[in-house]
This record gives C-alpha cells, structure tokens and sequence, in this order.
C-alpha cells in the first residue's frame, strides 16, 4: 500500500495509464484514489449506481466522497484556473504544494502573500468544481425520477478548512486559532424533510443523527447527545469541541502546549488491514495534549494543556471573529462559567480523569 501512494505521489503522469483497467488491476488502490480525486468521474459512477437502481422500490444509501476540496486543491480545468491569477508563478500554479510526508512542515508556515492569494484562488476553483458536481447529482436524481419528496439530499464534511486567517495556516485539527474556519462544518439538506431557511443557532456534530432521523421521519433515539437542527424548540446550550492529531510534532505544536513527535513516528502499519494507525504507546500523549473548547453564543473558551498549568483563553468570535484578544479577565463571570462548564465536560471521560495540572490522563497511570 505505501509504495502504491508513493509511485502515485512520484509519478503523477502515470495516472493516465493506471486508471485503466490493467492498472486498477496491477496496483489497487488505483480504483479509489483518482476517482476520489476526479470529481467528474466520481460523479459518472455515481450515475451509473443510480440507473440500476430505477425501478427499485427499496429504500438506498450512496455515500459519494468528493476530495477535490481537500488539500491540495487539485480541482480540474477549467475550476483550477477559475479564480487565480495569470501572472502567478511559484509553487502552487496548480496545486496547494502539499502532496507529500516531507512537506509536512510547510503546513505550519506562511508562505508568501502571492502563494497565500494563490491558495485561496485554488480552494475556490474546488469548491466551484465540488458545487457543480452536486448539482448534477440532484440533476440525475431527477431526470431519473427521484422526486424531491422521494428523495434526501445531504451535503457536509468532516472539517472546515483554515486558509491563512490570522493566527492561522491551513492546519486544520490542530487547535482553535483563526475563530471558525477550521471547526465549522457544512450541513446542507435537500429534498424531503427539509425546508427552505437557514439554521441560527449553534449546531454540533453530534446534531448530523438526530436531523437526518427528523428529516426521514425515523424516531430519534433518546439517549443522544444531539438535538435535531430542524426542530423549532431547540434551546440555546453549549457546544464542545477537541482537537485532532498536527501532523507536523513540536514544531508544529500550539505555542506552550504539550507535544509530541511527528505524524512519520506516530503511526504504523496494522498487520491486518494494512492501514495506518496510531502506535498504542503514543495514544496517552496524543490524548492529554488536545485542546478543548466550549462555545456558548458568541463567546468562546479555550483550553489548551501545558506542562504546568493549563492557559485559557476567551474570546467573542462575534466581535473578534478571528479569536485575536483574549477577554478571560475582562469579563471574568462569563470567564468562570464557561470553565467550570468545560471542566464538568472533561471530567465525564470515563477512561481519563484530571490530575494535579487539570490535564487528562489515563487512569490507569494514578
């Protein structure tokens, strides 16, 4: 598996012939990657699944993942020139250039301000390709007969995206810095179920369950953490969040938090499936360095875990949308509530409990 992602990596103009039928025949892992990576003909298989299901009177699922809007912003002409600049010159004429391990690194840096405009340019042109291929999903839904009422649509991702905001790069996962852009995720529904409006409130992953169970009309079960995002009567409440793996070790890790080594030293290969996974003896770390979150409104609490004691930090994403000041002695009544809020939060992990430097850790260490 590692050295077919690497003569991808290497050899990019091999792709031609690999997608192929004697190359997904000699190198797997050739039937998913372009496809993936090719909107377009992701699009065509996903007609092809359709029309044979026509006639079908049994309910179905297809789930269609489109990565053209992940790094590195590969979109296909003409989406990949839609927005940029002719003049351009540098690494990323056609792509963000992140493409392998070794450049990691970059991923913690900003680059010149041309590449920063450049790289917004070609996340543009993705989007611009991801949004025509969606619509010609819901086209061939309904020249094949799925009427709307018969059919749900749904459009989200799994991350936003950090595009150089201030305080920030294009890590997403990492921590919470640049205000939104990293944690805020679509939630788009089309079709039965769903009406026309635009949802005020904060929402949450654990909200993706209950609002497709609404929308299909299924009963939602009632030991879920999420609320329906359709339901009129939804209370203000807080919302919790953590962050994920940086790829790139201590360099990379938020200023003052605990680190660890790069994602080259964290991972190996699982005999059995031959996926990567994370080594069992950096699990504990990993864990207790994630930062946490609580957002109530428009006001923001960050808990980031240190060696010693923990740093927060509130902000007012509504009046500083890219989290820039930290108001915790300002408004110090909203300050404590909110910690003591997200300290409750952290206390429920049932395999973790806090220590001396209110940090997670396992149990099994005390």
């Amino acid at each position: 598996m590692l050295i077919d992602r690497e003569l991808f990596q290497r050899l990019p103009l091999a792709m031609a012939f690999l997608t192929g039928s004697f190359g997904q025949w000699a190198l797997p892992i050739g039937r998913y990657l372009p496809v993936n990576a090719d909107p377009e003909l992701l699009t065509d298989r996903v007609e092809s699944e359709l029309l044979r299901l026509v006639g079908d009177e049994r309910p179905f699922l297809i789930v269609v993942f489109y990565s053209v809007t992940h790094l590195p912003f590969a979109a296909p002409m003409p989406d990949a020139t839609a927005f940029t600049h002719s003049d351009y010159r540098g690494a990323s004429r056609y792509s963000y250039e992140i493409q392998q391990v070794n450049d990691i690194a970059r991923l913690s840096t900003r680059p010149t301000e041309d590449e920063v405009q450049q790289v917004r340019a070609l996340y543009d042109g993705a989007l611009r390709s991801f949004d025509r291929q969606v619509g010609r999903v819901v086209g061939l839904l309904e020249r094949l007969g799925f009427e709307r009422d018969q059919r749900l649509v749904v459009v989200t991702g799994d991350h936003g995206e950090g595009l150089f905001e201030p305080g920030a790069t294009t890590e997403h996962g990492k921590w919470f810095a640049g205000g939104e852009a990293a944690n805020r995720t679509p939630l788009l529904l089309e079709g039965a179920g769903a009406s026309a409006g635009t949802l005020k409130e904060l929402a949450s992953g654990v909200d993706f369950l209950p609002t497709i169970a609404d929308a299909l009309q299924l009963p939602i079960p009632d030991d879920l953490d999420g609320v329906s995002a359709l339901r009129a009567d939804r209370s203000s409440r807080a919302i919790f969040a953590e962050t994920a793996l940086w790829l790139g070790g201590e360099p990379s890790a938020p200023p003052g938090a605990i680190s660890y080594p790069p994602v080259t030293e964290l991972l190996e290969v699982e005999p059995q499936s031959h996926a990567l996974v994370l080594q069992s003896r950096y699990l504990d770390v990993t864990v207790a360095a994630k930062l946490r979150a609580i957002r109530r409104g428009p006001w923001e609490l960050v808990y980031t875990p240190t060696l010693q004691a923990p740093r927060w930090e509130l902000f007012n994403l509504r009046d500083d949308p890219f989290g820039q000041k930290d108001l915790s002695a300002t408004y110090p009544e909203t300050f404590a509530s909110l910690r003591d809020e997200l300290t409750q939060w952290l206390i429920l992990d049932p395999l973790r409990w806090l220590d001396a430097n209110q940090r997670l850790v396992s149990r099994s260490e005390q």
